[in-house]
């Protein structure tokens, strides 16, 4: 009797542990999807989020263009001077020696829009003292003078990443070139006058300050002493 007693006890203890066993695991399994969801669809999840990340065209980043900075100098028209040197390099006879330049100037935007557009420059230039030749007795004093007035147009190097603060310059306009010779007390003196064409190379901060190089030509070379002038200056505007 005994026996068979221990026997239904080891069965029901065993029974019980199975059903524990199994409705722990059915509480695990429900535990799992409450928290992660079911397995296939979490699959499913991830493979539609990476099949998007591969067919997404890849991002790519524009840049807008910057307007270079233009300055006053090339928003609105300024007045100026320059101070330099002019040098003779022909001559019909011996070139005089060079002498101190100053000029003033009226600079003035083509198109305060559109700044590739250029500007106008308006300038009187001469020199300073006295352009002087050598000589020898009975001749006191040999020199040149020299003046012109022009117009010219400013332009820029093409290409959009090029800051406007290096210019190129063409000009025409009006040239005089006067010789004196004195001889004791007396003084005789000649002048001639011709259309001339300028090259202009320069470089501007656009700001109240440029560099310029500029080579002119008489044009009417028959009756005037000079035929071409180098300049190297500097300028100030406001």
């Amino acid at each position: 009797m005994k026996r068979v007693l221990f026997i239904v006890v080891g069965l029901a203890v065993t029974l019980f542990c199975a059903i524990a066993s199994a409705d722990s695991q059915k509480d695990n399994n429900l535990l799992y999807r409450a928290i992660f969801g079911d397995g296939g669809r979490l699959c499913q999840v991830i493979e539609e989020t990476q099949t998007r990340r591969e067919s997404a065209p890849p991002t790519t980043r524009v840049v807008s263009p910057t307007e270079p900075y233009q300055g006053f100098g090339m928003s609105r028209a300024v007045f100026g001077f320059r101070l330099g040197g002019f040098y003779v390099t022909d001559a019909y006879g011996k070139e005089p020696d060079p002498d101190a330049s100053f000029g003033l100037l009226f600079r003035t935007p083509l198109s305060r829009h559109m700044y590739r557009v250029g500007r106008i420059e308006i300038a009187f230039d001469t020199n300073v003292y006295k352009m002087k030749h050598d000589y020898s007795s009975p001749i006191t004093d040999f020199y040149e003078r020299y003046y012109e007035v022009t117009l010219s147009y400013l332009g820029y190097l093409p290409g959009y990443n090029v800051a406007p603060n290096i210019y190129w310059g063409i000009g025409f306009g009006y040239g005089n070139n006067s010789m004196t010779v004195k001889v004791g007390s007396s003084t005789s003196s000649d002048d001639w006058d011709s259309p001339i064409i300028v090259l202009r190379l320069g470089w501007d901060t656009l700001e109240g300050f440029f560099f310029e190089i500029s080579y002119r030509w008489m044009l009417d070379d028959d009756d005037i002493y000079i035929q071409s002038l180098f300049q190297v200056a500097i300028g100030l505007y406001f």
